[in-house]
């Protein structure tokens, strides 16, 4: 997409096969959003969590793509240079988002790995208090506590 569109913006005018490929190669911009999409759950633990990381992530987009067509001005046309050079930038910096990301993910679970088991989490239990008045001590799956994967030291980030 950063390739289509640098072609778009930097191509003459008269190389209208030119042009064309650059748009068809940035209009394939949309693929990086899916892989966000699943990089967002994938490397998010906890229900609450994930759950709260969808939302900014698709709040992020409601504002992107309300912004967006604002920068598109009669001024600008007929090549719209200002835009294209505008969505240049925004993919070239979400890209090296992307890697730092990747690095710092990385390098966590290498720190992960290197820990101890933390083994706080493995046994815990809740009381629960039956119909009869009873109660009864009732051991809770790691998976049902709700951890981010801040809490969760066993956790590993999808990459």
């Amino acid at each position: 997409a950063i390739l289509g569109s640098i072609l778009v913006n930097a191509l003459p005018s008269h190389d209208r096969v030119g042009l064309l490929f650059g748009y068809w190669i940035a209009v394939t911009s949309i693929a990086p959003f899916v892989v966000l999409l699943a990089w967002v759950g994938a490397t998010t633990a906890g229900h609450t969590k994930r759950t709260t990381m969808n939302a900014v992530v698709m709040i992020g987009y409601a504002v992107g793509n309300a912004a967006g067509p604002q920068y598109w001005k009669a001024q600008y046309q007929p090549r719209n240079h200002v835009p294209w050079a505008i969505l240049s930038a925004c993919w070239a910096a979400s890209a090296l988002l992307f890697l730092v990301t990747r690095a710092y993910l990385t390098w966590e679970n290498a720190a992960r790995d290197r820990e101890t088991h933390d083994a706080r989490w493995d046994e815990v239990y809740i009381t629960e208090t039956r119909p009869d008045g009873t109660k009864e001590e009732v051991r809770v799956d790691k998976e049902f506590l709700d951890l981010t994967d801040i809490q969760d030291r066993d956790f590993r980030y999808v990459l």
